[in-house]
């Protein structure tokens, strides 16, 4: 099936009764946590990228379930993408990389897609 991957999160969640616009924050917390949980205690790479690409796949369906299709999930990917490739190269103590004193945020961007939602 060459279809990408966003639309087939999209289409998953549908086919499985999950419903665009319907979510339950804390349940998205609990499988979010589970994943990130799964990464931190996984003693093989093979099994923390099995858990990284569950995050991927519950953070998109989040979205679908937030009220985002396929597309609006790809938009919001690519404006976060574009802020984040803002930032400096320079790392603070902890290795994070850090932010512009001049950086602008996503947010407003992103929150005209919410704002666009059918």
């Amino acid at each position: 099936m060459n279809i990408n991957f966003v639309k087939r999160i999209t289409l998953w969640n549908k086919n499985r009764g999950n419903k665009k616009g319907h979510i339950d924050y804390m349940l998205e917390h609990k499988m979010l946590e589970e994943e990130v949980d799964e990464f931190f205690e996984a003693e093989k790479d093979v099994d923390r990228l099995d858990a990284l690409c569950d995050v991927v796949f519950v953070a998109i369906g989040s979205m679908y379930k937030l009220g985002l299709n396929y597309h609006e999930i790809k938009q919001a990917m690519n404006i976060v993408c574009n802020a984040n490739e803002k930032k400096s190269s320079n790392k603070n103590s902890n290795g994070k990389i850090s932010k512009p004193k001049d950086f602008i945020g996503p947010e407003k961007d992103l929150q005209k897609i919410l704002d666009n939602l059918e």
